[in-house]
């Protein structure tokens, strides 16, 4: 009587067995409510994504146990049939995860992926429908900051001025270079260089030079022109000033030369020991930039020693405006 008793325990406790087999498997397949997972003394495991069928199997051919609303503190979980794959990429190294998530922003509250700054950004936005095979990468932005200061070379402007002589020029204002300084920031996603931002400031500003050139022409007198009908002699080259007969350039302004003739464009002042007054003469820039043209040794200067030759012109602004220059002197024959 005992021996039917328990055969008939067992026969019951294997029907009730497959009953709740069967149970757990409409139940799986019906709902996918379930969280199967592992607890602390090891009663279920489910820890990589599977589908509904395997997991059906896994309840049906290994006797797992099936607990619902387990808490997350003791099992690894997920839902079947509405758990996905995703990947997550960070800094070169990829990593699988399953989640129940619905968007990207979900995923984030559940603090799986870690930023390390407040720039850092992902290649897909908060609002991107969570699919299984979907990859996620992490983009941590870094960023690097320096200081360059510089000099801006001036340029050099040069203006044509009628009032000053050809062949002349003036400084109007001195050049100055100027200093800048350049802050810029690298901005860096994941170690690759992205973007490069530049601010400059300007802490003294450069100052161009300019430069007055003369377009004035020299004056010439009747005779400067028709050089290929003078007989002259070879030229020697001399050193070429100019001066009026103003005080500033005579000590006094009587006009008159030291040859006792007036002065007028076309006298020269001379070293009496080298061209003897009353000496014709033609004198020419050595580069040909001008020509003074006809002249006469009617004048000395204290100044005028040598190979020097003092040019008259009418004004003093004339004269300032000449300056010093290379002629070529020939004696006319």
């Amino acid at each position: 009587m005992l021996r039917k008793t328990a055969r008939g325990n067992k026969r019951i406790a294997v029907i009730a067995s497959l009953c709740v087999s069967i149970l757990l498997t409409v139940t799986v397949y019906a709902t996918g409510d379930y969280t199967i997972g592992i607890t602390d003394d090891g009663e279920a495991l489910l820890s990589r994504f599977m589908t509904r069928q395997k997991a059906v199997d896994l309840l049906e051919n290994n006797n797992t146990t099936v607990k619902k609303d387990l808490p997350f503190t003791n099992i690894e979980h997920f839902a079947v049939g509405k758990t996905k794959k995703v990947t997550i990429i960070d800094n070169g190294n990829s990593s699988e995860i399953y989640t129940s998530a619905s968007t990207v922003k979900e995923l984030l509250d559940e603090d799986v992926i870690n930023f390390t700054s407040e720039f850092d950004f992902l290649n897909v936005g908060p609002d991107t429908i969570i699919t299984n095979g979907l990859k996620i990468e992490v983009i941590h932005v870094t960023s690097e900051n320096y200081t360059i200061t510089f000099e801006v070379p001036y340029q050099t402007i040069e203006q044509e001025d009628p009032t000053l002589l050809k062949g002349t020029s003036k400084i109007l204002t001195n050049g100055k270079n100027g200093m800048v300084k350049n802050d810029v920031e690298i901005l860096y996603h994941n170690g690759v260089e992205f973007k490069k931002n530049v601010t400059q400031t300007v802490l003294e500003e450069k100052v161009d030079m300019i430069i007055a050139k003369g377009t004035k022409e020299l004056p010439l007198n009747d005779t400067a022109s028709n050089k290929a009908n003078l007989n002259l002699g070879e030229p020697v080259k001399f050193s070429a000033t100019a001066y009026c007969a103003c005080a500033r350039c005579c000590g006094k302004a009587t006009g008159i030369t030291a040859s006792g003739r007036k002065a007028e464009y076309g006298v020269v002042a001379v070293d009496t020991r080298v061209i003897p007054l009353g000496t014709k003469l033609y004198i020419e820039n050595v580069d040909g930039s001008f020509t003074y043209g006809e002249a006469i040794a009617a004048d000395t200067g204290s100044a005028i020693k040598g190979n020097k030759v003092d040019l008259f012109f009418p004004t003093h602004q004339e004269a300032l405006e000449f300056g010093r220059k290379a002629v070529n002197v020939y004696i006319v024959e």
